[in-house]
């Protein structure tokens, strides 16, 4: 399975619209809560998004994926999927937190598209 990444708009058979706003069905389970969002995203925040509070971020958010109970396998019997999100690049967004994810469950990273 390859696991790629890209911005909304990515309109390949393979997308995955992993947002808070507009995550499709299958989607959503990756989708960070509102809440979450609004505590560390400058648009909410109105502080920077900087490394130390992404690292934060992406803790809390990696327990939220773990109380929700993710059936990995389901995704991972995929021959490809792209994880959508609105933000610029996927170093400090959560679809490339999720493409980590998918890889330490055996899946290859094939990039940003």
């Amino acid at each position: 399975m390859i696991i790629y990444t890209s911005r909304v708009g990515y309109q390949g058979a393979d997308a995955l619209d992993i947002t808070a706003k507009s995550a499709s069905p299958d989607g959503k389970v990756f989708a960070p809560p509102w809440s979450l969002l609004r505590r560390y995203l400058p648009k909410f925040s109105g502080r920077p998004l900087t490394a130390e509070n992404f690292a934060e971020y992406e803790r809390e958010y990696l327990s939220v994926l773990a109380a929700r109970r993710v059936e990995w396998s389901y995704y991972l019997r995929q021959p490809s999927i792209t994880l959508l999100c609105y933000c610029p690049t996927p170093s400090m967004c959560h679809r490339g937190t999720v493409a980590r994810e998918f890889q330490q469950r055996g899946a290859h990273y094939g990039g940003e598209r």
